[in-house]
This record gives C-alpha cells, structure tokens and sequence, in this order.
C-alpha cells in the first residue's frame, strides 16, 4: 500500500512557495489513494455479501422447486384416490392404493421443501440490510476523518 504513493522530490533550492506546493500535491495524492482503497474495500465487501446472498437464495429455490413438485404429486394422488374410489371392490391388488402412495411422497417432499425454505429464509435474515451496510461504511469513513485530524492544542 505504501508503493501506491509515489514519492516526491524537490530537485534545486527548496523555496517555502516550492515545498508548500509538493506538500498540497502530496496531500491530494494521499487522498486520492485512500478514496481507491476506499472504493476497492467497498466492492469486495459488496461482493463477499452478494455471494452470501447467492447460496441463502439457491436454497430458498431448491425449497420451492420441491415444494412445487410436491403440490403436483398430491394432485395427482387426489386423481388417484378419486379412481380407486370409483372402482369396484377387489380390482386393485395392491394393499395400498397409488393414490396414499403419490400422497406419502408428496408429504415427504412437502416437509423437505418447508425445511429448505425456513432454513433459506433464515439465512437471508442472518445478513444485514443493504442500507445497514451502506451506514457502517459511511459511519467508519467519518470516524475515521474525525479521529486522524491533528488537535489544535498541540
């Protein structure tokens, strides 16, 4: 970070006008690269909780992907119990109906995709707001500009 500052020097007799100027000069230059670090901190962080947000969200879609699946299977058990219940005793030789059968896995999957979801959304609440990050950042640049300046009882 230190190399990112070039160096400045003063070829010839040193005037007050002359070392007034490279100190301005110095001084715009340190800010300006303390604005890039700034800038630079501001996007990884961004970054960092835009690929938090990614995996919380996957999972969240991953819930409702089953959860919709779900829906379909208990669909069609509803198909299903309806036949067997039109059809005449002792047709099916299975003890249990396809229609309890599309049912149980349609359950299973319901319960799966409400645990994916709740999980998911607990994640999403675990992260703070974008505003709440916005504000930390503001809040550490005007600490950090109200505690480096020099006292004037010195």
């Amino acid at each position: 970070m230190a190399d990112d500052v070039p160096a400045t020097t003063v070829e010839g007799p040193v005037t007050g006008e002359a070392d007034m100027a490279s100190l301005v000069a110095g001084i715009i230059d340190d800010f300006r690269a303390l604005v890039v670090q700034q800038v630079r901190l501001i996007r990884q962080e961004i970054a960092a909780n835009l690929r938090l947000r990614q995996a919380a969200t996957a999972v969240v879609a991953i819930g409702v992907a089953l959860g919709l699946l779900a829906a379909g299977l208990l669909c069609l058990s509803l198909v299903h119990g309806l036949h067997w219940l039109t059809c005449p005793a002792g047709t099916d030789p299975a003890w249990l109906p396809l229609g309890a059968c599309y049912a149980i896995v349609g359950a299973v999957l319901s319960v799966l995709s409400a645990a994916l979801i709740c999980l998911g959304r607990l994640r999403l609440r675990s992260f703070p707001s974008w505003n709440h990050v916005a504000d930390e950042l503001i809040q550490e640049t005007a600490l950090w500009t109200t505690t480096s300046q020099p006292s004037a009882a010195r």
